[in-house]
C-alpha cells in the first residue's frame, strides 16, 4: 500500500466516514460496520488523491476510449473530478427520469462518438445500485466496460456484477483501523515507558544556547509545526530543486550529498539557497569531515563544491580528534551555520563505542560552533539539538545495513529533536504524501513527549 492509499484511509477515519457498531445495510443485512464516504467529498486534496488512484488502476486495467459517469448521487464528485484532471469526456445518470423537456435519464449523449463507459461508485455492498443502472445504458445502447467503486464491503464477489474493480477492500480499511488503535497504543505504552521527567518544548528551550542556528531552528520547528527533515540523495540537483519546491514548505532540513551530484552547477546552487529562505528550510550538507584541520578547511570552503557557500549545517566524525572543529569555529560564519557532532549512528556493525560518543559530547560542550549531535538518544541536555536518522514506519531495515526507528520511540521514549527520514520518503509513490505522512508523525509524537 502507498502513501497515497495510506493517506485516504486515514482521512476515511478521520473524517468519520467509517464506524464501528450494530448496523442495518441498504440489503437488508446487519453489519458490525458502517461506511458512509460522504464526508470525504468536502475535501478536495481527498477527491484529486482519489482521482489519482483511479487513473492508476484504469492504466493498469488497459481501459481506453470511454466516457465516465458517476452513479448518483456518491459516484459523481469523483467522475467530475476525473473527467477534468484528465481531460476524458463524461455523461450524467440521472437518480430519476426527467418528467419536462427531453424527459432525460442520461444527459451529455447529444453528438457523443463514443460508445463505451466507465462507472465510478463509492461504495458497494450488494452492487444494486449498478445493476439498476445498467439498463438506462443498454437502452442508450452504451456498452459499461466496468465499475470503479473507492470501497468494496462486500463479504464475497458473487458475480453477480461483472468487472467491478475497488481502490480498497473492506479488510484494508479493517487493517489499517487495527495498525492506528495499535499505534496509538504504542504511544501511549511509549510515554508511560518514560522514566525522566517530561521534555521541555522547542520554545522553552530557546536561548539555553547561544548558538543562533540552534535557537532558529527551535523556533522553525514551533513555526512550522514540523520536526521533519528529509535525506535527498539523488544524483541530479535539479531533480532536488523541484522536489524541494514542493515539499520545502512542510520540512526544517534538507539533508545532501552533494559528492554524489553528476549535474552540479553553483548557479543552481544558489537557487536552492533562495528556495530554502522562501520556504524556510535548512541546507545540511552531511559531508562527515573526518581530516586534519588543513585538509578540511580545502574542503569545506574550495574545491567544485565550496561547501561553506550554501550550507547551513556540516558535520563531522571525530575520529582524527578535534582539529576540524577548532578551525570550523574559526571561519563558519555564526549568523546561518553550524556544525554537528555524529555521536552515533544508525546502521549496523557500526564502530561507534559508549567511550567514543562521551567524548564527542565532551569536545562538542568546548566549541561555540557545534549546535547539536547527530544521535540516536538525547545524550547532552537541552542546550544541544538531537537529529536521529533511519527514521521509518513498521520496518526493521533494508536489505543493506539501515536499521529502521519509528518517529514515537525516537522522540517519545529516546528524547531526540529532529527526525531525518531518507528512502522511506524518496522512494515512495507520492513524495509528498509521505512528507506530511511523516511530518504528522513527527510533529504529533513530539506533542505526546510533552505530556507532563
Amino acid at each position: 500500500m502507498d502513501s497515497r492509499q495510506h493517506y485516504i484511509l486515514q482521512r476515511i477515519i478521520e473524517l468519520n466516514c467509517f464506524k464501528e457498531g450494530k448496523f442495518t445495510l441498504k440489503n437488508g443485512s446487519e453489519s458490525n460496520y458502517y461506511i458512509n464516504l460522504r464526508n470525504l467529498i468536502r475535501e478536495p486534496e481527498v477527491i484529486k488523491v482519489i482521482c489519482e488512484l483511479i487513473y492508476d488502476k484504469i492504466n493498469f486495467l488497459s481501459w481506453k476510449d470511454f466516457v465516465i459517469c458517476g452513479l448518483p448521487y456518491a459516484g459523481i464528485p469523483y467522475a467530475q473530478g476525473y473527467s477534468i484532471l484528465y481531460n476524458t469526456p463524461s455523461v450524467f445518470l440521472r437518480k430519476e427520469q426527467k418528467k419536462h423537456g427531453m424527459n432525460n435519464m442520461i444527459d451529455g449523449l447529444e453528438g457523443l462518438d463514443k460508445k463505451k463507459v466507465l462507472l465510478i461508485d463509492d461504495v458497494i455492498t450488494s452492487g444494486s445500485s449498478i445493476q439498476e443502472s445498467l439498463v438506462h445504458f443498454e437502452k442508450e445502447k452504451l456498452e459499461v466496460i466496468g465499475t470503479i467503486v473507492i470501497m468494496d464491503r462486500r463479504i464475497e464477489n458473487t458475480g453477480l456484477i461483472e468487472n467491478v474493480n475497488s481502490l480498497f477492500k473492506l479488510e484494508d480499511l479493517l487493517q489499517y483501523n487495527s495498525y492506528r488503535k495499535a499505534n496509538l497504543l504504542q504511544e501511549t505504552q511509549l510515554l508511560s515507558s518514560k522514566t525522566e521527567e517530561s521534555r521541555k518544548s522547542y520554545g522553552e528551550r530557546v536561548g539555553l544556547s547561544n548558538n543562533k542556528m540552534f535557537n532558529f531552528l527551535l523556533n522553525l520547528m514551533e513555526e512550522k509545526k514540523s520536526n521533519l527533515a528529509v535525506s535527498l540523495d539523488y544524483t541530479s540537483l535539479k531533480q532536488i530543486y523541484k522536489i524541494l519546491s514542493v515539499i520545502g514548505e512542510h520540512i526544517v532540513i534538507v539533508k545532501l550529498h552533494m559528492d554524489i551530484i553528476e549535474d552540479f552547477d553553483m548557479d543552481l546552487c544558489s537557487q536552492i539557497v533562495k528556495l530554502s529562505k522562501d520556504l524556510k528550510f535548512v541546507i545540511f550538507e552531511d559531508r562527515k569531515f573526518s581530516e586534519i584541520g588543513s585538509i578540511f578547511q580545502k574542503q569545506y570552503q574550495g574545491g567544485m563544491y565550496r561547501i561553506s557557500e550554501w550550507a547551513n549545517l556540516v558535520n563531522f566524525h571525530l575520529i582524527s580528534g578535534d582539529s576540524n572543529i577548532q578551525l570550523f569555529d574559526k571561519i563558519y560564519n555564526p549568523e546561518d551555520q553550524a556544525g554537528l557532532l555524529v555521536a552515533q549512528m544508525s546502521n549496523k556493525g557500526n564502530l561507534f563505542s559508549k567511550d567514543y560518543t562521551n567524548q564527542v559530547i565532551e569536545i562538542g560542550k568546548r566549541f561555540a560552533s557545534v549546535c547539536g549531535f547527530i544521535s540516536q538518544e538525547k545524550i547532552a541536555g537541552d542546550g544541544f539539538l538531537y537529529l536521529t536518522p533511519g527514521i521509518g514506519i513498521a520496518k526493521e531495515g533494508d536489505n543493506l545495513d539501515q536499521q529502521y526507528k519509528s518517529p514515537q520511540q525516537a522522540l517519545i521514549v529516546d528524547g531526540t529533536d529532529i527526525i531525518i527520514v531518507g528512502r522511506n520518503i524518496t522512494q515512495s509513490k507520492s513524495i509528498i504524501k509521505s512528507t506530511l505522512l511523516y511530518k504528522e508523525l513527527g510533529w504529533s509524537s513530539y506533542l505526546l513527549s510533552l505530556r507532563r
